[in-house]
Parts: structure tokens; sequence; C-alpha cells
């Protein structure tokens, strides 16, 4: 029997929504939000991927055929969304790990969006629907041989559907990637965008984060400049797979030059507060 049969029906959800004892309520939350989500993309890109959600508990957790770190959210399989029951502590490391590199300017308005000291769990739900993005574009083949951009595809999507359904949650989604441009890159062992698979491996899980949210900074400029025709066009020139032309050449000439900058000048011209 596949162990996920035991967990808990959430009802009142287009797609099967699954949870742990005591994350019921938490898991119906964040799937009418991934609902909501699933209904705006699919009418951006024409395209309605199947979708599944699990909340789980940490007991469950380990039952995951991948190892991550408890609490945050990826995707398994082409169609499986994972949060965990509660955010994951993770992400309070990820704050303490940045703090030294900021601006007092940054700390403040840190400390207003995210209260002091500060608790990014907010910032860390709705990145169920950066995962929701993934399955946008697996299920119709669009992955490359370096993992950034389909990571920007999510952000770019993730950023467009705050700005557009849930505009009262934008600086939740801002604040803490704009914050991380001021951390020195040297910091980190893996730093050119080319390697962001090796990061996790390499330079650990708060290398890697560094890396996704910067991509989530750049994101912001991109929906700005581009808009949703940014996104959709990027969508469908890579949907069937990588080009087999220079990826900056169709970045600048089929999708949008705004994508095109942020791989000509990582991490230098990343958006910054202010």
């Amino acid at each position: 029997m596949d162990w996920t049969e035991r967990l808990t029906r959430v009802g009142g959800l287009a797609f099967p929504v699954l949870a742990s004892a005591g994350a019921a309520d938490r898991a119906a939350a964040i799937g009418a939000r991934v609902e909501r989500a699933h209904e705006w993309l699919a009418d951006l890109l024409s395209f309605r991927p199947r979708v599944r959600m699990l909340a789980l508990a940490s007991d469950d957790w380990e039952r995951l055929p991948e190892k991550r770190v408890f609490g945050f959210p990826h995707f398994i399989g082409d169609d499986t969304i994972v949060v965990g029951g509660v955010p994951a502590r993770f992400f309070g490391q990820i704050v303490e790990f940045l703090r030294p590199d900021l601006s007092e300017a940054t700390l403040a308005d840190f400390e207003a969006v995210y209260g002091s000291p500060p608790n990014v769990n907010a910032f860390a739900d709705l990145l169920a629907l950066h995962e929701l993005g993934h399955l946008f574009h697996v299920q119709a083949g669009f992955w490359t041989a370096g993992e950034w951009l389909p990571e920007l595809f999510c952000n770019v999507a993730l950023e467009g559907y705050v700005t557009e359904m849930e505009p009262s949650h934008l600086d939740v989604l801002e604040t803490l990637p704009l914050a991380t441009t001021e951390v020195r890159p040297e910091r980190f062992t893996v730093q050119e965008l080319d390697r962001m698979q090796d990061a996790g491996k390499l330079g650990g899980a708060i290398n890697y984060a560094w890396f996704e949210l910067l991509l989530h900074a750049a994101a912001k400029p991109i929906w700005e400049e581009g808009g949703a025709g940014a996104l959709r066009r990027l969508y469908e020139r890579f949907r069937d797979g990588p080009p087999a032309d220079d990826i900056r050449t169709v970045l600048y000439d089929e999708v949008h030059p705004v994508f095109g900058r942020v791989l000509d000048a990582w991490p230098a011209s990343i958006a910054r507060p202010g």
C-alpha cells in the first residue's frame, strides 16, 4: 500500500491534498492558495498540469524518496508539491546567516516586514507556489542543462501571481530576496550561475538558498519590465527542451533582454533595495 493512503484527505479543493495528523488546517490554507495560483498560471500559459499536494509532519517527511530539510517546500515526481506540517526552521538559519552583511536601512525594512526578531514563515509559505511552477515546466518538457533558468521561471511566475492576485503580500515576498543582494558573494563556495546545480552539494543548503533568493530578486524587475508576455515567451521557447542555439542569444533575441541581463552580470546587476 502507498504510505500516502494513510494521510487525511483535505476536501473542497480541485486537486488531491493529503495531510499528516495535525496538518489539515495548514494544508487547506496552502492548498487554497495553490489552487488560485494554478488557475492564474494555467490561464497565462494555456497549460493545466496535474497537481497533488502533501502537508507532512516530521515522521511522514522521513518517508519521502529524497531527504530534504524538514518543512522546506519542494516537488517530487512530476505532479506533487510537498510542504511541512510546520514551516522549516531552516529559514531562520538563513536570516541569521544574512544578518551580518545587511545595512542598517535594510535591517530596518526587514524588521518592519517580518517583525523583531524576524519571522519569515509567511515568505516560506509562498514557496509552495514556486513549486507549482515546477509542475508546469516539468510536465511540459521545459528543462535545461543548468538549473538556474527553470528556477528563474518559477520565481517570475511567483512574483507575477503575487503582484496580480495578492499584492498585499508583495513586501513579504520581496524583502528577504532583496536583502540577500547585500550579502557578499565571496562568503559562498559556489558563486557562478551556471554552477547552481552544484551549490547544495559543494557549498551546503544556505549556498543553494542564496542562488534561489537572488533569482527571486531578479524576478522583480523581470515582471516589472517584461510582465506576463515575457514569462509566456520564456515558457513557450523552452518547453520542448534547451535550444541548440546559445541560451544567452535566445534570451535576448527571442524572449526578453531582461532575462539575458541576469545571465550576463550575475550577481552584480540584480536589483538592490532603495
